[in-house]
């Protein structure tokens, strides 16, 4: 079995970029949805792995599957994931940061 997590998938066009976490939510606009925090226009960076917490979520999970798999069917597994692809677990994050900084102005 082989796992890999990388800065943006195999085969994509943006692939040859370097994979830091910066680089990735930048590129994407992720840094966006913290604005509201800062009580700013434009981004705000996170200090927080955020997109590479969640990859290593995904490929921890994808590990576990394939080793099941392997059980039953003996056969290897390649398991891919990327920061980008990450993200997407949370489509609804920027949603619940902006309400709960309107709700919530002085905790911010």
């Amino acid at each position: 079995m082989t796992v890999s997590v990388t800065g943006f998938p195999r085969g994509s066009e943006l692939e040859a970029l370097q994979g830091y976490e910066g680089v990735v939510m930048g590129i994407v606009g992720a840094y966006a949805q913290f604005a509201p925090l800062v009580n700013r226009e434009g981004p705000a960076f996170a200090s927080m792995p955020y997109a590479t917490v969640s990859a290593a979520m995904l490929a921890f999970t994808g590990a576990l599957v394939a080793l099941y798999e392997r059980e039953s069917s003996g056969l290897g597994q390649r398991v891919e994931t990327s920061l980008i692809q990450a993200l997407t677990a949370h489509d609804t994050w920027n949603w619940m940061t902006e309400f709960m900084a309107r709700k919530f102005p002085d905790a911010f």
